[in-house]
């Protein structure tokens, strides 16, 4: 069965993913929020592409999603996306070496996963 995110789920994504920008720092990136995902990104709650020599980024909330919508899920969803930004540069440098795709996306999700347990997860217990 699949959920729809409505304009609502989207404006708290967007209110969370500006916050967790400016948390970073990531000011020297020009950002765009959207609600409809590439389709190479479908089975996924976001996305994140990037360009770093243009520094440009889109930032994306899928519009169906294959489990139930909550705010506590699409705030985990902005923070990911943006963490994915954050470790950008990583990645791009990271896909140049003899790493798997698999060992490099593990890795990421890693760090992200530790950010979240170490800041995202006191930030919403407040």
């Amino acid at each position: 069965m699949n959920y729809k995110t409505t304009p609502k789920n989207f404006e708290l994504f967007k209110k969370h993913v500006f916050q967790w920008l400016d948390h970073f720092g990531l000011k020297d990136w020009e950002i765009i929020i959207s609600h409809e995902i590439p389709d190479e990104c479908k089975e996924s709650l976001g996305a994140c592409a990037t360009d770093l020599e243009s520094r440009f980024c889109n930032i994306y909330l899928n519009s169906e999603w294959d489990r139930k919508i909550t705010d506590e899920l699409i705030k985990n969803t902005a923070f990911h996306e943006v963490c994915e930004l954050l470790l950008a540069e990583f990645d791009a440098v990271a896909r140049t070496r003899s790493v798997s795709t698999i060992q490099l996306d593990s890795a990421r999700h890693g760090v992200i996963a530790r950010l979240y347990n170490s800041i995202a997860a006191e930030k919403y217990r407040k």
